[in-house]
């Protein structure tokens, strides 16, 4: 797929391609209802206007190079998936990614996912004061929860994660919000997020709670672990029990294991748009609710 133009720009957010260009230089001749109509085109479409390499053409390219910095505990395994999109985004606008220290001290463009930078709870990557970027992850738990009640499930638990860490929490109150509209009594099982966990809590769960036919879980290494153990007592993931994992990892698919697939690169994309060219709007990107066999039954 070709990357977007001014062109297509102009086109979404249905104005000339002279007003997107003054958008592009900050220009205060336009009104502010064009000038957020292009933002959110841009947005949308993905399309980063690079500033500095505009202003540099035909210099030399080591003159060229430009930074943007992600301030971040990588050992969180979704904040590494996200570094590494915003690394191919960056990378397809010739700029270069600068891991940073949480709380590290720098003077350029930082995107950040610290807990501490976040001005509300919705808000997974803050990019600066008057620009959020929102991954709807509570809404995604609450899809997911709401396609296991429909298929059936008369309790559905959630499985894993943690309530102190901001996106599980995220994820946990999506899960409760639509369980209470359906008026459905919660199930957390709390404590880890690995294939040993998932594996554990498929005793707890059958031995403890019968009426339990379905789960949510925090991560596909739960889910797996879940899938694996209820395969060894002979039940199968989408029959009498329904599975669905958070992640949709390489082996998803080959396991059939349904599970919620991130928007890394769309979040990377839209992050780094907001970055260089700035915004006073918040833009909500929902992650995707895949559907296989490990939720929906057959073979």
């Amino acid at each position: 797929m070709s990357k977007p133009t001014i062109h297509d720009v102009a086109a979404l957010a249905g104005v000339s391609k002279s007003t997107v260009s003054l958008v592009l230089q900050d220009s205060p001749l336009v009104k502010t209802d064009k000038r957020d109509a292009v933002r959110r085109a841009m947005a949308q479409l993905g399309y980063v206007y690079n500033a500095a390499a505009a202003g540099l053409r035909g210099k030399p390219a080591a003159q060229r190079a430009q930074m943007v910095a992600l301030a971040s505990d990588l050992s969180d395994p979704d904040t590494a998936a996200f570094a590494a999109a915003l690394q191919r985004a960056a990378a397809t606008q010739g700029m270069g990614l600068n891991l940073l220290a949480p709380n590290a001290p720098w003077a350029g463009r930082r995107i950040s996912t610290q807990a501490q930078d976040i001005a509300d709870d919705l808000t997974l990557t803050a990019l600066h004061a008057k620009a959020k970027l929102r991954a709807q992850e509570a809404l995604a738990a609450a899809i997911a929860t709401r396609h296991l009640l429909g298929l059936g499930a008369v309790q559905v638990a959630f499985v894993g994660g943690d309530v102190d860490r901001p996106l599980d929490a995220l994820r946990i109150r999506g899960y409760l919000k639509r369980l209470a509209k359906a008026n459905v009594p919660p199930l957390h099982l709390t404590g880890g997020n690995d294939y040993a966990f998932g594996w554990r809590a498929v005793s707890t769960l059958l031995a403890s709670y019968p009426a339990c036919t379905a789960a949510l879980c925090i991560s596909d290494a739960v889910a797996l672990g879940m899938q694996d153990a209820l395969a060894q007592r002979g039940i199968r993931a989408g029959d009498a029990f329904r599975l669905v994992g958070w992640g949709d990892t390489m082996s998803t698919q080959t396991t059939q294991l349904s599970s919620i697939r991130p928007a890394w690169d769309a979040l990377a994309q839209a992050a780094l748009a907001w970055v260089l060219n700035g915004g006073d709007q918040a833009i909500e990107i929902a992650p995707e609710l895949v559907r296989r066999a490990s939720s929906m039954g057959g073979t």
